[in-house]
């Protein structure tokens, strides 16, 4: 029997391709790549510099771990008034001096004073006041003669602590990217992959 090399049948299918695979297209320039402090490029693989961090047990500026869970109770998760507080710390040490001890702080703003003195992701409070500048009219409204008060942090200091913090290493994109779904279709999904961050930086 004789093989021949025959062509093949007119309405075979073409060969079947791979689906396209999920992929992400990085910016070319803005690549967040990782560097050292000085803003030179780390090797492919290369470990990057250690952290450099508090040494164990140093609950600076406070005295040591219970007035910092104290203080946390207090300010952060039941939110105590100043008075209370002041009450609170004043039982403490009428209960404590019979121990010859003495309560963590004296009194709520000392325990304000301890907190301020942190300095672990700090990003201080700043304030300024501003009020209507327009034409006031026959008769202004109240809002538009009064002064009014804006709190904020500096929000490059915000982001200074958030990029610094190791609990964020892997939970956000240093560059913007296009990312492509399996389907070969462009898919939108958090702020790096749109075209305002991927403008930006070509700009």
């Amino acid at each position: 029997m004789v093989f021949e090399d025959l062509p093949p049948p007119p309405h075979q299918p073409p060969p079947q391709q791979p689906p396209p695979q999920p992929e992400r297209i990085y910016h070319p320039y803005l690549t967040g790549k990782p560097c050292d402090r000085n803003g030179q490029p780390i090797a492919a693989g290369a470990e990057p510099e250690p952290r450099t961090s508090n040494e164990p047990g140093d609950w600076a500026p406070f005295d040591g771990g219970p007035d910092f869970l104290m203080a946390d109770l207090l300010f952060r998760k039941v939110e105590m008034s100043a008075s209370n507080q002041d009450e609170l710390f004043e039982i403490l040490n009428i209960m404590m001096d019979k121990h010859d001890d003495q309560s963590p702080f004296s009194s709520a703003k000392d325990l304000y004073t301890t907190i301020d003195a942190a300095t672990v992701g700090d990003a201080l409070w700043q304030c300024f006041t501003t009020s209507f500048v327009g034409p006031l009219g026959a008769n202004p409204p109240s809002w538009k003669l009064k002064e009014y008060e804006v709190w904020y942090r500096d929000p490059d200091v915000v982001l200074q602590n958030m990029l610094d913090n190791p609990d964020y290493a892997s939970e956000f994109d240093y560059s913007p990217y296009i990312q492509i779904d399996e389907n070969g279709d462009r898919r939108w999904s958090d702020f790096s992959s749109s075209n305002f961050a991927w403008r930006h930086s070509d700009m």
